[in-house]
């Protein structure tokens, strides 16, 4: 849905500031990749500190992490994969709401 929005009146401002959280479920690998690239060339993903995915059924893995890596690698942000939230058999929840601020620090 994200990825969707971008350049409608409903579009969200962008991840900045945010841990992104991104989660899908029967997407094949090739509409991933085009809905990072979207995001991507719309700006979306700038000044972002970091991500976690999980993407059930979303084809061979080897080839999803393909993608991300592809998309995500350079950005230089940590990208964290299955951590076992949304529509997966042993889902967790994790509060939306903290007080602590998320931010990106420069690597050592």
């Amino acid at each position: 849905m994200l990825a969707a929005e971008l350049g409608t009146p409903h579009a969200r401002r962008g991840a900045a500031g945010g841990l992104l959280l991104l989660e899908d479920v029967g997407e094949p690998p090739y509409r991933i990749d085009r809905a990072l690239t979207q995001l991507l060339r719309g700006g979306w993903l700038e000044a972002w500190p970091g991500s976690s995915s999980v993407w059930a059924r979303c084809g061979p893995y080897e080839r999803v992490r393909e993608v991300l890596t592809d998309r995500l690698g350079g950005l230089g942000v940590p990208v964290v994969e299955e951590f076992g939230f949304g529509h997966g058999d042993s889902a967790v929840t994790l509060p939306l709401v903290s007080a602590r601020s998320w931010t990106r620090r420069p690597a050592p």
